[in-house]
C-alpha cells in the first residue's frame, strides 16, 4: 500500500462553535468505515472565518478515496455534521518562502515579492497586528502582491504557498515587520 502524508481539510466557522469533531472515513464499495476521529480547538485552527485542519497522519493510502465528516460543538452540544466530497490526497506545496521582499518606496503602497515554491499554484498572504489574530489578507497565482500600506502597517505579514490540496503545513515562515520606510525579516 502506497502511504502518503496530508490532507487539509478547510470549512466555514461554525457560530457558537468552540471545538469540532472531524472523521476521517475511507470509502471502500460504497461503505464508509471510520478510521481516525479528531477532537480539534474552533480558535486553534481558525483563519479568518475558516477552520483549516491538517491531517498528517500516515495511515492515508495514495489510492483511496477519503471522506471527512465534520461536526461542531459548544457546551450546548453538536449540530449537524457536515460531509466532504470523496476524494483521494493529493500533495501540498514543498517548502518555504525563503526571500520575502517588500519594496517600500512608494508612500501609499507596498510591493511584496517572493520567490516560487514546487507545487504551489496559490499563494495566501497573511496579516497579524502585534497580538491579535492572523489575518488572510489576499490569496493569488502569481509571486507577488501590492498591498495598500495603511491595511499592514505597524504589524507583520507573511505568505504561505499553497495549491488545490491545501497550504504548506510545517514549513518555517518568513515575516516582515513594516514601519515606515523600515522593514525588518523574522521566522517563527
Amino acid at each position: 500500500m502506497d502511504l502518503v502524508k496530508g490532507f487539509v481539510v478547510t470549512w466555514d466557522c461554525s457560530n457558537g462553535a468552540t471545538s469540532y469533531i472531524i472523521e476521517r472515513k475511507r470509502v471502500t464499495t460504497g461503505i464508509d468505515k471510520t478510521e481516525q476521529t479528531f477532537n480539534i480547538s474552533a480558535d486553534e485552527y481558525q483563519k479568518g472565518n475558516k477552520i483549516i485542519f491538517n491531517d498528517t497522519s500516515t495511515k492515508i493510502s495514495a489510492t483511496s478515496e477519503y471522506r471527512y465528516v465534520i461536526t461542531a460543538m459548544n457546551s450546548r452540544g453538536s449540530s449537524g455534521s457536515r460531509t466532504t466530497k470523496d476524494t483521494k490526497p493529493g500533495t501540498c506545496p514543498q517548502g518555504s518562502i525563503t526571500k520575502l521582499v517588500a519594496d517600500v518606496a512608494k508612500t501609499a503602497e507596498i510591493n511584496l515579492s517572493w520567490e516560487a515554491v514546487s507545487r504551489a499554484n496559490q499563494y495566501y498572504v497573511y496579516y497579524q497586528k502585534t497580538s491579535s489574530k492572523t489575518t488572510l489578507i489576499t490569496k493569488v497565482a502569481s509571486t507577488s502582491v501590492i498591498l495598500k500600506r495603511a491595511s499592514i502597517e505597524g504589524g507583520f505579514v507573511y505568505v504561505e504557498p499553497a495549491n488545490g490540496w491545501g497550504e504548506s503545513k510545517g514549513a518555517i515562515r518568513l515575516w516582515l515587520a513594516i514601519d515606515g520606510k523600515k522593514v525588518s525579516a523574522f521566522t517563527k
